[in-house]
């Protein structure tokens, strides 16, 4: 019998020192681990194609079991989604942008908020999807598919959806406290609009914020080459130098919800530029233009990431004749006409070449070809 209790009780103290040594060897296996809460949004038809309208809720449910088989999610079902939008005054066009997805987010507790987009053209969708951190309100994971609208279209999905997965995983990872409860519910957001007096079914009475979030501002910096047409091509051929610009989309929020009006932006661009001269009596021409430029932004369905913006600019430009070792210093109105080419590297990043015909108007009119390569950075 005592040999018995001898044996048991070895046993036991083995099977706790096994225990010991486990939560040693990884002491966080003790903390509790929770999971993000993932809200996924209705994805906006920017094409307008009735067709193609069932892609806004089956894409995003595509989502729903690649992140439950990750491990790190939990989705949340919140069929008055639409509801909460209403109140909110946000649009399915306005839940792209980060700072809405977030305010969203935070409203009905969801850690997470998967939005997107889609794109017809064609026999073809340009399917845009983004994970936004609602606590950090910054984008998290982004991918895109070009998908065929064929027998293997929900393939295409999925396997969107199952590659959008794993770095969502890796970049969000469970929480070691508890997450916040909803800051709200739909009958508090509810009795909000009614105690605002806001007579108008589903919007709230502040627009403000959302419609300054809604604005895009890109600032520019690069490296400008020009070269100098007309009778001056001989004295001053090619110029160098470098530019910074910056423009602001959305603008036309504040007047008007069209479209086609928010594409239009408004920037300022200024540089310096320097041009040697061949000619014994000039050893150079500086230049330093400053205009403000009127653009129209258009993309494409096909090449999502690529931008094209038709632009004309006024202002100007002020410089010298350098002559010996005095300078003739000038001052001439100028404007010019061209175009941006951008593409987008990310969210944040994007590379473009601006090229125009900048003319000044002197005695007649000088005329220039300046081109600008650049890198933009937008918030």
């Amino acid at each position: 019998m005592r040999l018995k209790i001898f044996f048991l009780a070895s046993f036991v103290t083995m099977a706790t020192l096994g225990i010991d040594d486990a939560a040693a060897v990884n002491p966080t296996s003790t903390k509790a681990a929770f999971k993000r809460r993932v809200l996924l949004t209705i994805f906006a038809n920017e094409s307008k194609d009735t067709q193609r309208q069932f892609l806004a809720e089956s894409v995003p449910a595509a989502f729903s079991n690649p992140l439950v088989k990750a491990g790190s999610f939990v989705v949340l079902h919140r069929p008055s989604i639409d509801q909460y939008l209403q109140r909110l005054g946000i649009t399915a066009r306005d839940i792209y942008e980060e700072q809405n997805a977030a305010r969203l987010g935070r409203i009905v507790g969801a850690d997470v908020v998967i939005v997107g987009k889609f794109v017809s053209s064609k026999d073809r969708v340009t399917i845009t999807a983004r994970a936004i951190d609602v606590e950090s309100r910054r984008l998290s994971v982004e991918d895109s598919a070009v998908v065929q609208t064929n027998a293997n279209m929900f393939d295409e999905i999925d396997r969107l959806a199952m590659r959008m997965s794993k770095p969502m995983a890796d970049k969000l990872k469970p929480l070691e406290t508890e997450p916040p409860p909803p800051e709200t519910t739909l009958e508090r957001v509810e009795a909000a609009r009614a105690k605002a007096g806001d007579k108008e079914a589903g919007a709230l009475p502040a627009t403000t914020e959302s419609k300054d979030r809604a604005l895009k501002f890109t600032l520019r910096a690069g490296a400008a080459f020009g070269v100098w047409l007309g009778d001056g091509s001989g004295i001053y051929p090619v110029g160098f130098g470098g530019i910074l610009g910056g423009e602001i989309l959305g603008l036309s929020r504040f007047i008007s919800q069209k479209e086609w009006l928010k594409k239009f932006e408004i920037g300022l661009f200024a540089g310096y530029l320097i041009y040697p001269a061949k000619n014994m009596a000039f050893t150079n021409l500086s230049q330093i233009p400053i205009h403000f430029a009127l653009g129209y932004r258009f993309t494409f369905a096909a090449l999502p990431r690529l931008a094209l913006t038709p632009l004309v600019s006024a202002g100007m430009d002020f410089g010298s004749f350098s002559k010996n070792s005095s300078g003739i210093p000038y001052n001439i109105f100028a404007w010019s006409v061209g175009g941006r080419g951008e593409y987008i590297l990310s969210d944040r990043w994007s590379v473009a070449l601006a090229s125009f015909l900048l003319v000044e108007q002197d005695q007649g009119f000088n005329a220039q070809w300046v081109n600008f390569l650049s890198v933009g950075w937008r918030w």
